[in-house]
């Protein structure tokens, strides 16, 4: 709820909420939308919402059958074009000894659509902070 107030005082400002509130979060919220005792529910209303430059980031998960169900969400045709793969990958890497599976399940989840969110989303997002 944090969020919400700081991106309303600073409406330019351009933020990643990374993890998407995390696994279990994202698949309750993907369950009970609009319910926003979910984190995952309120950071989906921020990346929504025209008036603020929010993305989110899924580079670290490692649970594919959340990844599955989000893929195939109208959420996530929704708030693809505010999806990021890549800023928070290095976390992955703390507890994920196998990156090279890791982007190939990505790759396959996401099909084309990974192009979006690991290339042309951080591409267009960077334009921002460059």
């Amino acid at each position: 709820m944090i969020w919400e107030k700081v991106v309303e005082k600073y409406p330019g400002l351009i933020l990643i909420l990374a993890h998407f509130g995390g696994g279990e979060q994202l698949n309750a919220a993907l369950d009970h939308p609009g319910d926003l005792n979910f984190w995952s529910n309120k950071i989906i209303d921020l990346v929504k919402d025209p008036r603020y430059k929010v993305y989110t980031d899924i580079s670290c998960y490692s649970d594919f059958n959340v990844l599955r169900k989000f893929a195939s969400s109208s959420v996530y045709q929704e708030i693809k074009r505010k999806t990021l793969y890549g800023s928070d990958f290095i976390l992955l890497l703390l507890f994920e000894n196998d990156f090279e599976n890791n982007v190939h399940q990505f790759r396959e989840i996401f099909g084309s659509d990974f192009d979006i969110i690991a290339g042309s989303n951080p591409e267009e997002f960077l334009k921002f902070v460059l």
